[in-house]
């Protein structure tokens, strides 16, 4: 289990962490909480607080160090990094690139259906099924997927199958009661029923099993978020 699904921290606690890491790197040594006020240019009292936060968070921890002053012996609080905060930052860093990556992956299936809807969704089918190829990252493989078989319903040769499945498929989605483990199963279903659909069942079939694997291995907050724009293209398609 990744240290992101075992605690909660917070974008700001993530740019502080960030930032402590950084000047405890350059200064090879612990950290005063007063030297990292200046440095983000906060409070030193914002930036002690913070710190003990992150120190309740298992993240960083506090060393004492004695020091003299006009005689008198004075401790002096330095701070420093525990290996989790590293590997913490780590996956954030990760998962943000991962995030970005399907922002742009997302506008661009997006774009893709525009123009299939204005042109031809035979030829944006085909295009699909070769972005698909070589595809290992979960939610974007899904998201092919789906689309392959959402432009297959478009390929229907029998008028009263193809309006009956998109009917239920609206009826049982807005209902909330077809999730997104069950709507390929159900696609695919009725591809067997059209002696006359032109579409590889094979190839469904053989990277349906992948699809549910790839299903499997997703959060269940990526999960819902998949679900949600497959809920988008479908919308869009089938308007």
């Amino acid at each position: 289990m990744s240290y992101i699904s075992k605690m909660k921290i917070t974008r700001r606690q993530r740019e502080f962490l960030s930032k402590f890491l950084k000047l405890y790197s350059e200064a090879n040594g612990y950290i005063h909480y007063t030297d990292l006020a200046k440095k983000l240019g906060v409070s030193k009292y914002t930036a002690y607080d913070m710190l003990r936060l992150l120190e309740k968070k298992e993240l960083v921890s506090r060393k004492y160090v004695l020091r003299y002053k006009r005689g008198k012996g004075r401790s002096k609080v330095l701070f420093y990094p525990f290996p989790e905060a590293k590997k913490l930052l780590g996956e954030i860093l990760q998962e943000d690139i991962e995030h970005k990556r399907w922002k742009d992956f997302k506008e661009l299936m997006l774009k893709e259906v525009g123009v299939g809807k204005r042109k031809s969704y035979i030829r944006l089918l085909k295009r699909i099924s070769k972005k698909a190829d070589g595809i290992r990252r979960p939610m974007e493989y899904c998201t092919y997927y789906m689309m392959n078989l959402f432009l297959g319903i478009k390929k229907l040769k029998n008028e009263f199958l193809k309006t009956r499945l998109i009917k239920n498929l609206k009826k049982f989605r807005k209902k909330s009661k077809l999730k997104i483990s069950s709507l390929a199963g159900l696609i695919l279903g009725t591809f067997q029923l059209d002696e006359d659909l032109n579409v590889d069942n094979e190839h469904f079939l053989n990277n349906f099993l992948i699809y549910q694997e790839y299903l499997n291995e997703m959060s269940s907050e990526n999960r819902d978020e998949f679900d949600s724009f497959v809920e988008e293209i479908f919308s869009k398609i089938f308007a």
